[in-house]
């Protein structure tokens, strides 16, 4: 674990998807401490996570009162009542349960009591929240879908990977060939297709060496992406 995190902090600029790798190692850790602990020693293990999950509900309860707006990304983003209404209820009624079977051979049933109203808690903040966030965010397949609808079944379509083109790509239900992008100063091949995929400004620079002409422009984020054909 150590080893895990000394890379990622010390050498490479962390992430939160960087450390996954550090899981595997807690998760270890946690079993053999809790196999090993007996009577108090399992209370002490057991404090942090029933901490956590009073928290989580409070939090979800405080969010149906009053829902605040976060910011990720340079947008808003607001939890819906319900979802946190959902996640209190989840995890109160793990943590009740789980709580009420105090006798020592319960103690495998209640970890999984637990870990089921965490699971729940964590799909409903993914399907709930994020998911709708993240497609609001970067609307790729409604735009895919406006920009087949002006290809030909029939048409070849390249693409030139730059910046989230490939996110527009990748959605395509059709082959694509891929064009490399020009350096600085170079002139690429012109792409062996009928229609090309690229951002608004290499469009600009190569519409006219490519005899490209303008078919249509769908924004992602902060790029406009153009679909044009040769003529």
């Amino acid at each position: 674990m150590l080893v895990v995190v000394a890379v990622f902090v010390g050498i490479i600029s962390s992430r939160p998807v960087y450390f996954l790798p550090v899981y595997p190692a807690l998760a270890l850790i946690a079993a053999w401490s809790w196999q090993n602990a007996e009577g108090r020693e399992r209370w002490w293990l057991a404090a942090p996570l029933g901490v956590g999950i009073v928290a989580a509900a409070v939090a979800g309860l405080a969010n149906a009162v009053r829902t605040p707006t976060l910011w990720f990304h340079a947008a808003s983003l607001s939890v819906p009542p319900r979802v946190g209404l959902i996640v209190s209820a989840a995890l109160l009624a793990a943590g009740l349960m789980a709580l009420g079977w105090r006798r020592p051979g319960w103690w495998p049933a209640r970890a999984i009591v637990l870990a089921g109203g965490v699971v729940v808690t964590l799909l409903v903040l993914d399907l709930g929240v994020r998911v709708p966030f993240y497609n609001r965010l970067y609307p790729v397949r409604a735009l895919v879908t406006r920009l087949e609808r002006q290809i030909p079944a029939d048409a070849e379509v390249a693409f030139i990977d730059d910046q989230r083109s490939t996110a527009l790509a990748v959605h395509v239900s059709r082959p694509m060939r891929q064009v490399l992008a020009p350096a600085a100063g170079g002139s690429p091949l012109a792409p062996p297709s009928d229609y090309v995929l690229l951002t608004d400004d290499l469009f600009a620079e190569l519409a006219a060496r490519w005899s490209l002409e303008w078919v249509d422009e769908v924004p992602l984020r902060n790029a406009r992406y153009v679909l044009a054909r040769r003529r």
